[in-house]
C-alpha cells in the first residue's frame, strides 16, 4: 500500500509485476497467489483513487539465472534422474517480461495484462531439456500424489535443517495442474515473444 500511495502523492505511474497464480479460476491458490492477489487489490485501489498504474502477471518466468525454484529444477535435469510427471508447464521468457514492461510503460497502456508464451507438457519440458544438457530423458511416470509425498518431506526436513526445501508440497501440486492461459490480448501493443526454441536454448545454456 505505501508504494500505491506514494505513486498517488507524486503523480507517478505504477507498473505492478504480479503473477498468473493470482488469477481468478486457479484450482489451487497458493500463498504466493495469495500475497499476489492482495497486491493487485492495492493496485486497483490506487486506481480508482486516479494512479496511472499497469499490471503484469506473468506465467513461470524462466531464466538461467533463477534463484528460486528455477533452479531446483535445473539441478535435477542435470542430475539425470530418469523420473516425470503429469501436468503442464505453462512459461514466458524473462527477457519478454521485461520488454514488456518497457513496452506498456512506453504506450501508457495501463491495463491487466497476461504474460505468457508457452504451455508444454513437463515430459516435453524435461526431454527438451535433457537434449540441451546432453542427460538421460526422463522415462518413469511418477504419480503424483508420490511427488507431492515427497514435498511434504521435503518440507519437513528443510524445517528441520533450517534450509529451503528443493521441492515443496506447494509446488508439487501446482506442478499436477493442468492450467493455460491466454495473453492474445498482447497483440493490442504489437509484442511479440521470443521462440521456444530461443527461451530454451538460453534457459539450459
Amino acid at each position: 500500500g505505501h508504494v500505491v500511495d506514494a505513486c498517488l502523492t507524486f503523480g507517478t505511474p505504477l507498473l505492478y509485476i504480479s503473477s498468473v497464480a493470482a488469477l481468478e479460476g486457479q484450482s489451487y491458490l497458493s500463498p504466493y497467489g495469495h500475497s499476489k492477489m492482495l497486491g493487485e487489490m492495492e493496485v486497483y485501489r490506487g486506481r480508482e483513487e486516479g494512479l496511472k498504474a499497469a499490471i503484469v502477471a506473468p506465467s513461470i518466468v524462466l531464466a538461467p539465472t533463477d534463484k528460486g525454484e528455477g533452479r531446483h529444477l535445473l539441478r535435477y535435469l542435470k542430475r539425470g534422474l530418469p523420473f516425470y510427471f503429469d501436468g503442464n508447464i505453462n512459461f514466458v521468457d524473462a527477457r519478454d517480461v521485461a520488454d514488456l514492461a518497457f513496452e506498456i510503460i512506453k504506450q501508457q497502456k495501463y491495463d491487466k495484462w497476461t504474460a505468457h508464451a508457452e504451455t508444454m507438457s513437463w515430459k516435453n519440458f524435461m526431454e527438451e531439456g535433457s537434449l540441451r544438457l546432453n542427460t538421460r530423458k526422463p522415462s518413469i511416470k511418477l504419480p503424483n500424489a508420490v511427488l507431492q509425498i515427497g514435498g511434504l518431506f521435503n518440507e519437513a526436513r528443510a524445517f528441520i535443517a533450517r534450509q529451503e526445501p528443493g521441492l515443496s508440497y506447494r509446488s508439487a501440486k501446482l506442478a499436477a495442474a493442468e492450467n493455460t492461459f491466454d495473453s492474445s490480448k498482447i497483440k493490442e501493443l504489437g509484442f511479440k515473444f521470443r521462440s521456444r526454441k530461443e527461451t530454451l536454448d538460453w534457459y539450459f545454456a
